[in-house]
C-alpha cells in the first residue's frame, strides 16, 4: 500500500486534514456534544450522539466507544434519507475515528447514498477497519433497477474486510454507482462487484478507483460501462464493457482494445519502485 501511494501531495495533504479531524475529535469535541451543535445551528443532527459542535450537524464522528447498535443506528437513518435524496439539499459527512467496527460475528454494513461521503480518521487506511461493507445499490424506478443514477457519494481511507450482508447480497462489498462516486485510499479484503446483480437490469455507468489494494477477492465489473482504476493494487478484474481505463495498477489487465474483442486501455502496468505511479493533480 506504501508503493501505491508514495508521492501523491493530493493524498498527503488529505491525510493531513483527516489527521487534523481526528485531533480534533480526540481533544474531546465529540463527547455527548449533540444538543449543542443542534441548537447552534437550530437543525436537529440525524446522528445525535456522533455530532461535534464545530462541524455542525451534518458531520457525524464515530468512535469505537459507541455501542454498534448506535452507529447502525445512524447509519440506517442517514441511508434512508440520502438514498432516493437525489435532488434534495442535503449533505452528510461520515467519519470514523481510528478503530475497528463490527466484526466478524456482528458485521457493520450501510449503505450510502447522494451527497454522502464516508472517510476514516487514521493516517492511513489501516487506520480504520470496518468488518462488513459499505454499499450502493441498484435504485428501482418503473420495474428497472439499475446504477445509472447513483451519483456522488464517496469512501476514502479506511479498510473493508468484507463480511455480513444477507441473501444476494451477503459476502460481498457492493458499489454499484455511475460517475462522481469515488473510491479513494481503500483497503478492501474479499469480493467487490461494481455493479448491482440482484435485481436486473442492473446497467451501471461509471466510475473512478485510486490509491487503492484489493486483496482476497476478484473485482466484478459486470455491466460497468466504463471505470478507471489509477495508482491501485488490483487481485483480479473480469470484464470489461466499454472501455476500461487502468494506469500504474498493479494486476491490471494487460492493454487488449479490439473489434469484438476485450476493452482494455492500460496505460502503465505496474512493475514495483521502477514504474512510479501517476501523480495526483490535486
Amino acid at each position: 500500500m506504501n508503493e501505491i501511494t508514495r508521492g501523491l501531495p493530493a493524498a498527503r495533504r488529505w491525510r493531513s486534514v483527516l489527521a487534523a479531524a481526528a485531533l480534533v475529535a480526540g481533544a474531546g469535541f465529540a463527547a455527548a456534544v449533540s444538543p449543542a451543535a443542534a441548537a447552534a445551528t437550530g437543525t436537529p443532527s440525524i446522528c445525535p450522539d456522533a455530532t461535534v459542535s464545530a462541524f455542525g450537524p451534518n458531520v457525524c464522528v464515530f468512535n469505537d466507544t459507541m455501542t454498534q447498535a448506535a452507529i447502525q443506528a445512524d447509519l440506517n437513518k442517514i441511508a434512508s434519507q440520502q438514498v432516493p435524496n437525489q435532488f434534495g439539499t442535503q449533505r452528510y459527512a461520515i467519519l470514523f475515528e481510528p478503530g475497528t467496527y463490527g466484526s466478524a460475528s456482528d458485521p457493520l454494513v450501510f449503505t450510502i447514498g447522494y451527497y454522502t461521503t464516508v472517510a476514516g480518521l487514521g493516517l492511513d487506511p489501516g487506520g480504520v477497519v470496518i468488518n462488513g461493507a459499505i454499499d450502493s445499490v441498484n435504485q428501482c424506478s418503473g420495474g428497472s433497477c439499475t446504477a445509472l443514477v447513483n451519483f456522488w457519494r464517496a469512501v476514502s481511507n479506511l479498510t473493508i474486510n468484507v463480511a455480513g450482508g444477507t441473501g444476494c447480497y451477503a459476502n460481498a462489498e457492493f458499489w454499484a454507482v455511475s460517475q462522481a462516486a469515488p473510491l479513494r485510499r481503500v483497503h478492501i479484503n474479499g469480493n467487490v462487484t461494481l455493479f448491482d446483480y440482484c435485481s436486473n437490469p442492473g446497467y451501471s455507468s461509471g466510475g473512478f478507483i485510486a490509491d487503492s489494494q484489493f486483496t482476497g477477492g476478484t473485482v466484478i465489473n459486470g455491466s460497468q460501462q466504463q471505470f478507471m482504476t489509477r495508482n491501485s493494487d488490483l487481485d483480479g478484474w473480469t470484464n470489461s464493457v466499454w472501455n476500461q481505463v487502468f494506469c500504474g495498477t498493479k494486476g491490471a489487465p494487460g492493454q487488449d482494445f479490439v473489434m469484438g474483442g476485450n476493452q482494455y486501455t492500460t496505460l502503465t502496468r505496474w512493475a514495483g519502485p521502477s514504474t512510479p505511479p501517476t501523480r495526483a493533480s490535486r
